[in-house]
């Protein structure tokens, strides 16, 4: 499951979003986020248990020179970068009715609605809309 947010840009950066979290930041170059975790992404899976800071992304920086030694840096996002594992997906403006294609494949397959181009438009005008269109 998952969820539009009709209107939002999508970040350019964790460091913009309002769910990412962070404790710090390395003072060389480039720059890092440390302990780096995001609230869209499941809790528990490390020492701290579940809580509403999120979980864990980023990747480990320890093997980078001058990043090592005392703090292992095993979840740091560059700063100016969005984490790999981000959960976000952008959704392009202006774009059309969305639906869900699988759905539909499966009900004209199955059903054989469709003999001609102009059966098939009916029933896509029909279907149930995912996402209502944007820009028109």
């Amino acid at each position: 499951m998952g969820v539009y947010i009709k209107g939002m840009k999508m970040p350019k950066e964790c460091g913009e979003c309002r769910w990412f979290y962070f404790n710090g930041m390395t003072c060389t170059t480039p720059r890092y986020y440390l302990d780096s975790r995001c609230e869209l992404m499941e809790s528990g899976q490390d020492w701290y248990g579940k809580d509403e800071r999120g979980g864990w992304v980023g990747k480990d920086i320890s093997n980078l020179p001058g990043y090592g030694g005392y703090y292992p840096h095993k979840h740091c996002v560059e700063a100016g970068t969005r984490a790999d594992k981000c959960p976000l997906v952008e959704v392009q403006e202006p774009h059309g009715r969305l639906v869900d294609a699988d759905v539909l494949m499966n009900v004209y397959i199955k059903n054989e609605f469709c003999s001609d181009m102009g059966d098939a438009m009916e029933v896509l005008d029909n279907f149930p809309t995912v996402i209502e269109a944007e820009g028109e």
